[in-house]
Formats: C-alpha cells, structure tokens, sequence
C-alpha cells in the first residue's frame, strides 16, 4: 500500500489546568498550524488535565472542532480527562483513555472568596462607588445579596446547558442519558466506555494508530508545542516575572470564575 509522502500526526498536549496551564493564547495558534498545514494529516491531543475556565474550555472546544471537520482528530486521555478537558476532548472524531485513566466531572462550579470578616478584623474597608447595582457583585470586600447568588446560579445553569448540549451532541448520546452522568463525578475508562463518553482503550501508540489509520498514512509524528517565553524573564528578571505570576493567582483566587 502505497502512503503520501512528507504527512505527519501532529501531537498538542493538553496539560494542565485549562486558563492557567493551558491557555487559549498559546494553544489556540497551534490548533489552527495544525488545521492549515499540509504536512500535518491528522492530530492527536495527549489529554492530561482536572478542567478550569469555561470561557477558555470552550474557546479551545471550537478551535478543535475546526480542525477535525477538515482532519482526523484523536484526543488521548493518559491521566485525567475532567470537566473542561472532556468538553475539549469531544471534539475529537475519537477518544482513547488508559484504562485506569479518570473521565468525567461533567458539570459546573463558581467559587468566591469573600474576606469580609477578616478586612473587618484587621480595621480595613473600602468605599465603593459605582454607576450600576451589580458591578460590584462579585467583590471580596461584602458577601453577596440573595439576588446576586440567584444571578451567578442563572449564569452557572447557562454554562450547564451548554456542557450537557456539547457532550450529547458530539458523542451522539440522549441529552437524557448525559444528565444522567452529570453528577460532577469521574469514572475510569473503562466505566466511561460502557457509559457512551470515549471510544476505545489503549495508550498513546493506540491513538497514534488510529490517527495514521483514519488520514491512510504511516505513523510519523510531530509536537506541536508552545514557544517558551525566556525574553520577558530576562528583560524584567526573574523576581519580577515571579511576583507577575503570584498576583495573577490572587487574582484568580478573589474573583468569582465559573470552571468546568
């Protein structure tokens, strides 16, 4: 059998806590080198991550569904394939797990710090001025109104609706069925195999094999990886590119997100 010569399976890896680790602006440029490339003939995503940021889960979700309308698409689960990693990982053609590999969490959380009583303790307050009756809903500074929390519980339910109409969709299950499994639980792949959510059990040589089988090419690879960001640490220094990092995370961590 004759092969095309010079085509390739592309590799993305998928690590990490999806908005953080796994971020739109570094991924979402090697999704679409992987869509446009005549070199590359199919993909594989190496999928090893608990989920985080909706918005970005989903921003990577579509990415991923362009390239697998044009090419075969095989995502691979090796550890944890949760949440937002699974909401990604549908939009392969195919899904493959290790065995004893994690699968599942299908719904949604917000979460907010609130540091009312420990500001009031310390004898710090903040005077707030404002132009709408929401916009400070989601502050660290006072606990949220009875109407507030049935806002951020209309926006998680939003997201929700989402999440079960993307994985019933993609994986030609009941919405019935998929509100059976949204429980926020995970299941090993061989439990989430007979409930529907992937397609076969193996390691990444099987998702390889399959990727090369379903383009009709011999099995040759390529990462595609991020660029490694050294210029920024070198002209701030490293102090300064650290205390960057750390207040993004506070960040993260005062402010109201909803995650998957």
């Amino acid at each position: 059998m004759a092969f095309p010569r010079g085509k390739r399976i592309g590799i993305i890896e998928i690590q990490g806590t999806i908005g953080r680790g796994v971020r739109p602006e570094t991924h979402l440029p090697l999704l679409e080198r992987a869509r446009e490339s005549r070199r590359i003939a199919a993909l594989v995503l190496a999928v090893d991550s608990p989920g985080g940021s909706a918005a970005a889960s989903e921003e990577l979700y579509l990415a991923v569904a362009k390239v697998a309308a044009v090419k075969p698409v095989v995502a691979y689960i090796r550890n944890l394939g949760a949440s937002g990693a699974l909401y990604i990982s549908v939009a392969a053609r195919k899904i493959v797990a290790v065995r004893n590999a994690l699968i599942g969490s299908i719904g949604v959380v917000s979460a907010r710090l609130t540091a009312k009583e420990l500001l009031d303790k310390v004898g710090i307050s903040f005077s707030v001025r404002k132009t709408g009756e929401h916009k400070d809903m989601f502050s660290p500074w006072r606990e949220p109104t009875p109407e507030e929390e049935e806002k951020v519980q209309a926006l998680i339910d939003e997201v929700y609706e989402r999440f079960i109409q993307v994985v019933s969709e993609e994986r030609s299950m009941d919405r019935e069925a998929v509100e059976k499994l949204a429980t926020g639980e995970v299941y090993t792949a061989q439990r989430a195999l007979t409930l529907g959510l992937i397609d076969e059990l193996g390691d990444l040589d099987t998702a390889l094999d399959m990727a090369a089988e379903m383009a009709g090419i011999r099995r040759r690879v390529v990462y595609l990886r991020p660029k490694r960001r050294f210029v920024p640490m070198v002209r701030a220094g490293f102090g300064q590119e650290m205390l960057h990092a750390v207040l993004d995370e506070l960040d993260q961590g005062l402010a109201r997100r909803v995650w998957l």
